[in-house]
């Protein structure tokens, strides 16, 4: 496989990622949303939920920040790309 096509892939799985971390992220807010808001005797349960919502997030965040990491090493994406990448995601999350 050339390496344009390689950087074309990459760059999709990059798109793709940040999109599916961009919709935890939604998710997470709500989940907060509905934490805050519940009932007493639902306290346990929504808690459960927005725990879970956040490991996801810190997981894709890990895995999208990973991906970015081994294009910049592999030349796939350049180290401009790279800052970028790091920075918007870690806005995202953070």
């Amino acid at each position: 496989m050339e390496q344009k096509d390689q950087m074309a892939i990459i760059k999709f799985k990059i798109k793709n990622e940040r999109k599916h971390l961009k919709e935890l992220i939604e998710l997470k807010e709500k989940a907060r949303k509905e934490f805050e808001e519940c009932l007493a005797e639902n306290y346990s349960s929504k808690l459960t939920v927005y725990k879970s919502a956040i490991l996801n997030v810190s997981r894709q965040y890990l895995r999208l920040s990973t991906i970015i990491e081994v294009a910049c090493a592999l030349d796939l994406i350049s180290s401009i790309e790279f800052a970028k990448l790091s920075s918007e995601i870690s806005g995202l999350v953070f």
